[in-house]
């Protein structure tokens, strides 16, 4: 089991915060950059592993979403460790700024692994 120093913590946090900045900017090629080679996304609106599939998915799901809407990351917590995998929970706020409209709200599982000095993403499940 690794144990994890504040730097870590923040790095993990800061992957949290900038999967959902990218979220917002629709950039669904540096997105997936932040997954494992075969890293998952999971939920409601279906499942998606490794870099080609995650970037077609998060296109067709971010597609449906209103036009410049924001997903804000909220209350990010690391709660375990076990192994070389790191799990925290956050929850996903997604507004549309036009209306000041609430789109969704959703809490999510992580699950991270540190490769090479890089923390990454091995599986985000959205409930």
């Amino acid at each position: 089991m690794i144990s994890l120093t504040a730097e870590s913590k923040l790095a993990i946090i800061a992957l949290i915060t900038r999967a959902d900045q990218l979220s917002t900017e629709r950039k669904v090629e540096d997105y997936a950059t932040l997954f494992t080679a075969n890293g998952q996304i999971s939920g409601a609106k279906g499942t998606a592993t490794g870099h080609e599939a995650l970037m077609r998915f998060t296109k067709m799901t971010w597609d449906k979403e209103p036009q410049r809407s924001q997903h804000l990351t909220v209350a990010p917590l690391i709660m375990s460790v076990r192994d070389q995998d790191v799990f925290a929970q956050s929850t996903l706020l997604i507004v549309n700024p036009s209306d000041r409209s609430i789109v969704d709200c959703r809490p999510i599982n992580h699950t991270v692994i540190n490769r090479n000095g890089k923390w990454l993403f091995t599986k985000r499940q959205v409930n």
